[in-house]
This record gives C-alpha cells, structure tokens and sequence, in this order.
C-alpha cells in the first residue's frame, strides 16, 4: 500500500486532529458541536460593520445557532440526546478512517508530550473500523 508522509508541528497535529473530530461528529449527526465552537468564538458571525468583517456571535445568535443545530438533527433522525457510534451502519467509511487517524495522531501527540501518561488520549486505535493497514503517527526531533 502507498503511504503519505506528512510532516507537522505539535500544534498542527493538535489543529488537525481537532478538525478531524469536528468532522467526525458531524459525520456522527452531534451537529451541536458547530454551535459549541460558535459559542466559543471559534466560528464566527461575517459582520460588514465589524473590524476585520467577523466579530462573535451574541447570546440571542447563539441560541438561534443551537436552535437550527437540533433542527437539523431531526431532520436526519436524530433526537437531541442521540447521534450515531462510529461504528454504526450509516457512519461512512471516510467518517471511519477520518476518526482512525485521529486517534493514531492523539496518541502520538499524547505520548510525546506526557510521556507515560494514561486517558483517551494515550489510548490509539482500540477497535479497528476500516480494512485499511492502521495509520500510524510518530514524533521525531
């Protein structure tokens, strides 16, 4: 099998592995997530009249935002405390390798920066959801 190389930063490795996350809840139907980053300033509101033509969302936008989230988790079938597993018969298989490199760059992340440490980070990939050959991360330097 090919391999791609990719040479990141530690905090890179921490942005893509976030993103990936991102993508895999909503892959997952956690769209609730899209209004959590917004709530956190890590999605912003275009606004002409503001510096720079972003600004934060306010409260009102923000409830508004967690409003349209649950629509939208009903309208794929979802109810508010409910979303697939990864494993799940509608997760696809890009969702699935998407969340197996996650965990393979949170373990090497993880294990680099406290070493010995324990949690879910430390963990890798635990239960394998694609036939691919696993994805491997490492820290060099």
């Amino acid at each position: 099998m090919e391999r791609v190389h990719l040479q990141l930063g530690i905090e890179q490795a921490r942005a893509v592995s976030d993103e990936l996350d991102l993508a895999n809840r909503i892959h997952l139907g956690q769209f609730s997530q899209i209004a959590s980053l917004a709530s956190q300033g890590e999605i912003m509101i275009r606004d002409d009249r503001a510096p720079g033509g972003c600004r934060q969302a306010t409260r009102d936008e923000i409830d508004d935002i967690e409003e349209a989230c649950r629509a939208l988790g009903r309208l794929f079938g979802h109810s508010p405390s409910s979303s697939f597993g990864i494993g799940a018969q509608g997760v696809t298989t890009t969702a699935r390798r998407g969340y197996e490199v996650k965990k393979a760059l949170d373990k090497a992340v993880a294990d680099h920066c406290d070493p010995g440490g324990i949690g879910v980070h430390h963990d890798g990939i635990i239960v394998r959801y694609t036939q691919d050959d696993p994805p491997t991360a490492r820290i060099e330097g």
